[in-house]
């Protein structure tokens, strides 16, 4: 994207090789470059795009372009420069789950739920059930994809009491919502979760006329 807004004379200062490498990138469609290579092929074709994307930075830094600090932060997401000034890519456990997914959408993000990935964002829709009044939809909530779930409780607890003028008496939701700061912020709600998250129990439960029956 950044190489695209150079005009003749910006390109004119790169190498033949340079401009070379750079055309033959800007003609291929990502998406048969991702899903036609293996993994190894891909990770040995990242290094030679990180050279030419260091470079670039090198040659271009007084630009400072919304497409050159795309560059700068998508680098220094992906790799980094050793003392020998020798670009070398960052292992997986160093990129954050924030790093830029989309050059058209640079504040997207990345998450792994349980065997679930997820790009983009999380959408968190609310609405009201009651027997006597309208069934509503009182907020939609958008957020990155890595935002945790609990984040959602609060803000759409207070936005749906805003919509309605009335006091939440009981949830229902995913297990995922569940935290410490959240059953505190909901202390005078009934929290109804489903799905609740953690090992799974040694024991049985049932209720029985006598009460809650433990099974081992």
């Amino acid at each position: 994207m950044f190489y695209k807004t150079l005009d003749k004379a910006a390109k004119s200062i790169l190498s033949a090789t340079d401009l070379e490498q750079l055309e033959k990138l800007v003609t291929e469609e990502p998406l048969k470059t991702v899903y036609r290579i293996t993994r190894e092929e891909l990770k040995g074709r990242l290094q030679p795009i990180g050279m030419i994307g260091y470079k670039l930075l090198m040659l271009f830094g007084n630009l400072q372009t919304e497409s050159f600090l795309l560059l700068h932060r998508v680098f220094n997401e992906q790799y980094k420069v050793s003392e020998s000034h020798r670009v070398e890519l960052r292992p997986k456990e160093e990129i954050s789950l924030s790093s830029v997914q989309y050059p058209h959408d640079p504040e997207s993000a990345y998450r792994i739920k349980g065997e679930q990935q997820v790009k983009g964002y999380s959408v968190n829709i609310t609405h009201i059930c009651s027997e006597k009044s309208l069934n509503l939809i009182t907020n939609v909530l958008v957020e990155r994809a890595n935002t945790p779930d609990t984040a959602f409780v609060e803000p759409v607890i207070q936005a749906t009491i805003e919509v309605t003028g009335q006091m939440i008496e009981k949830t229902y939701s995913d297990g995922a919502y569940q935290s410490p700061d959240n059953d505190k912020c909901c202390e005078n709600i009934d929290m109804v979760f489903s799905g609740i998250q953690g090992a799974e129990s040694r024991y049985d439960l049932e209720m029985t006329p006598e009460g809650l029956l433990v099974l081992s």
